[in-house]
């Protein structure tokens, strides 16, 4: 057994279908105390062009069920933009979360992948279109004024607490400088300054335990200033900006990144108060092309041996654009 603090988060990550007696009372036995469940929509027409053949009904009967064990927190995982979704469906699915005996939710957006049976599906018009950035925009916008009237406790860009049960840790804690050790065929994980990632092929990878080695397919030592990304991803993450906590801890010339910022606040991205920089809801749906953008541009500054004021402004707006267009 490993040597686990008595407060450790340890996640199943479930299926509608998985959340039957058998299966929940030998999760709880062996120390599971967080479930994760795909659910997406509960919307039955929607769910079902997903291939997820559980209708409403069930998959509300299912998550009382595993919440009257008491013994997990319970979260439920949502995704805007589906084929057949409406603002009206989607409101629906947030009133459903708030009336379930659950401890909060993930939200995401659709994203369609090449080579995807969704992909397929669209492209031959057997699906409708999903929908456009906009469109998406405001489903976000709603989930949002809708989560914060409800009260619930905002953990990150994408996660919301309904109750204090629901802390995240994995979620918020990856995104930091923090040791993710890895366990498992095809798991990855860094230590320090090293990234480690385990065999993904499984016969290998039990070979390596049979013969008393670990089995590691490679490691690679992070770039430098690969912390201060890390702290920067940390930040957005959180829907903010704070340049002071950065510059104290890094570099005091990072203060120049002011620059970048106030031109995105100038797009409608940010709003400032004193050193802080804020997600506006814009900004928050381009959260991961800001966070790359913002990455790409620190590692340009660093590198420089120019003011940034000098050659930013331009290349700000111009690297968040490429970002948005691709």
């Amino acid at each position: 057994c490993l040597p686990l603090a008595n407060d450790c988060e340890i996640t199943m990550e479930a299926r509608v279908h998985d959340l039957v007696d058998e299966k929940l009372q030998t999760w709880f036995a062996r120390g599971v105390n967080r479930i994760s469940v795909g659910v997406q929509s509960f919307d039955t027409q929607i769910r079902q062009c997903l291939g997820r053949v559980d209708p409403k009904e069930v998959v509300i009967e299912n998550l009382q069920r595993a919440a009257s064990y008491n013994q997990a927190v319970i979260i439920v995982d949502l995704i805007y933009g589906l084929p057949y979704q409406t603002v009206e469906k989607f409101v629906d699915d947030l009133k459903i979360i708030d009336d379930l005996p659950i401890d909060g939710m993930d939200l995401y957006q659709l994203n369609v992948f090449e080579k995807s049976l969704l992909k397929k599906s669209l492209d031959t018009g057997k699906l409708p279109p999903v929908a456009t950035s906009a469109e998406q925009a405001e489903y976000l916008k709603t989930a949002a004024e809708f989560l914060e009237e409800a009260n619930y406790k905002r953990l990150s860009v994408c996660h919301w607490a309904k109750s204090n049960r629901e802390r995240s840790l994995y979620n918020t804690l990856a995104k930091t400088d923090a040791d993710v050790i890895p366990f498992g065929s095809g798991a990855g994980g860094f230590v320090g300054d090293i990234s480690v990632y385990m065999q993904r092929d499984l016969k290998k990878y039990m070979d390596s335990i049979d013969k008393g080695k670990v089995p590691i397919m490679f490691m690679l030592r992070a770039p430098e200033f690969a912390s201060l990304y890390k702290d920067i991803q940390d930040q957005t993450e959180s829907c903010g900006v704070n340049l002071t906590k950065l510059a104290k801890k890094y570099n005091k010339e990072l203060m120049q990144l002011e620059t970048v910022l106030d031109i995105w606040t100038e797009h409608g991205l940010f709003t400032k108060k004193g050193h802080m920089y804020r997600m506006t809801i814009a900004g928050q749906y381009w959260q991961k092309n800001i966070t790359q953008s913002l990455i790409e541009i620190t590692k340009k500054f660093l590198n420089a041996k120019t003011s940034i004021n000098e050659w930013l402004t331009e290349k700000a707006m111009n690297t968040f654009k490429k970002k948005i267009e691709n």
